[in-house]
């Protein structure tokens, strides 16, 4: 079997990073986000490319947006080249807030 392109190997990057700061096991986001773990599987390890609608399911399942995914697989990208972007990284994949939970604003106004 040929080696993954980066890109999808970047994506499915992205996609284990969410999953595992959510902690979300392979099997529970597969079926949260209505596809077969073995497939998911394969887009975390870079050998599956999903289409639009199995990435939508993703982030839905994810709590993210699909601009997220995408950002953080850019982040890993880049990181060579700029070594700053773990902090990025690091904010893309924290899990959102519950709308129960104060934010910064809510107590500075």
């Amino acid at each position: 079997m040929a080696a993954p392109t980066p890109s999808h190997a970047q994506l499915g990057y992205s996609v284990r990073r969410l999953r595992q700061a959510r902690h979300l096991t392979i099997d529970t986001l597969a079926e949260t986000a209505q596809m077969h773990p073995t497939y998911l599987s394969g887009i975390e390890r870079g050998e599956r490319n999903p289409t639009w609608t199995k990435l939508c399911n993703l982030a839905d399942a994810l709590d993210v947006s699909v601009s997220t995914i995408v950002a953080v697989a850019e982040s890993r990208s880049r990181r060579v080249a700029q070594p700053d972007l773990d902090e990025l990284e690091l904010e893309l994949i924290r899990p959102r807030q519950s709308p129960d939970e104060d934010t910064d604003f809510d107590r500075a106004h």
